[in-house]
């Protein structure tokens, strides 16, 4: 209770001021908090104080306002109280047992945080096995478009299976397969459709991260962009499957270093033209070679002539 003064009216005796019984009920009631406090008797009411609510609220916990100048009410908040499109990663009951506030957490596995589960350090397996990996654009997509993610990952980033690894890499104990020649050369020069953001869209082109530092043969047939000249052998790093950027050495294009690999990108601008034509051709393929093989790649055993007595059906 705040303390309450007596009103003595403006003048003697003009009748302004409180009656006797209610100057003295103020009076009485300022002792008894005086008492109250001193422990003689007689009790102050906690929401009658002047810094305190006005009145009693079920559930909350008893704190000070940000400046430190007053008692407020204040619940147990979570992640929703920060931003509303987060879910809330702990519950708060402070009904169920009397005077005790239990706080449960929403969840207890990462299953169960379906919005955005994070890992808080490294991981160990313990013994136990890790499966069901995704591996493919689409993939690394829906993981970059999660509420709150600013990644930008790509199918180099994702974990690989060993199913994967088999398919696409030298098994051990196994005969190294080489593949047959192909049907034309066609397949070695790529056309470019335009350039964005620096790169080269070539729709489809049918690469993987695998052929990162391989060297490409630029050409234009009427005006080059900016930053190539026909000609002139660049390396390709994939960027999605239908792009590519260009470096000026093979080490800058295979890094495994993105801040490298962005630090040393040749960034392409310009527009093609009507009629114009640029392309890109594997420096590997050489026309004055017979056959459709690149003038670097191994051959398959029926396509070259053993000098421990094949018979040659050819031209020397």
């Amino acid at each position: 209770m705040a303390k309450q003064d007596v009103n003595i009216g403006t003048e003697g005796n003009d009748g302004t001021g409180d009656s006797i019984r209610e100057s003295f009920r103020k009076v009485n009631e300022n002792f008894q908090e005086i008492y109250a406090v001193f422990g003689q008797g007689g009790q102050i009411s906690f929401t009658t104080l002047g810094d305190t609510p006005a009145t009693i609220e079920a559930g909350k916990i008893i704190t000070t306002d940000a400046s430190g100048t007053a008692i407020i009410y204040s619940e147990i908040g979570s992640n929703s109280d920060l931003d509303a499109l987060q879910p809330d990663s702990i519950t708060a009951d402070v009904i169920s047992v009397p005077g005790k506030i239990i706080l449960s957490t929403t969840f207890s596995a990462l299953v169960d945080d379906n919005i955005k589960p994070t890992l808080g350090g490294h991981l160990s397996a313990a013994n136990f096995g890790i499966a069901g990996v995704a591996i493919s654009e689409s993939a690394a997509t829906q993981l970059n478009s999660q509420p709150g993610r600013t990644s930008s990952y790509t199918i180099d980033d994702l974990v690989i299976t060993k199913g994967y690894a088999d398919r696409r890499y030298i098994t051990s104990g196994l005969p190294v397969r080489v593949a047959a020649e192909p049907a034309s050369t066609a397949q070695y020069t790529l056309t470019i459709t335009n350039y964005i953001d620096g790169n080269l869209f070539i729709s489809g082109h049918g690469y993987d991260s695998g052929a990162n530092g391989t060297g490409f043969i630029f050409n234009a047939e009427d005006t080059d962009p900016a930053a190539l000249t026909s000609g002139v052998e660049y390396f390709i790093r994939y960027v999605t499957g239908d792009q590519f950027a260009l470096y000026a050495t093979a080490e800058y294009a295979a890094t495994e270093s993105a801040l490298e690999a962005a630090a040393n990108k040749i960034s392409v601008t310009g527009t093609i033209a009507s009629g114009d034509v640029h392309t890109i051709v594997d420096s590997g393929y050489d026309q004055t070679l017979s056959g459709n093989f690149l003038s670097d790649v191994a051959m398959p055993r029926t396509s070259i002539t053993r000098r421990q007595g094949d018979t040659m059906t050819g031209t020397l």
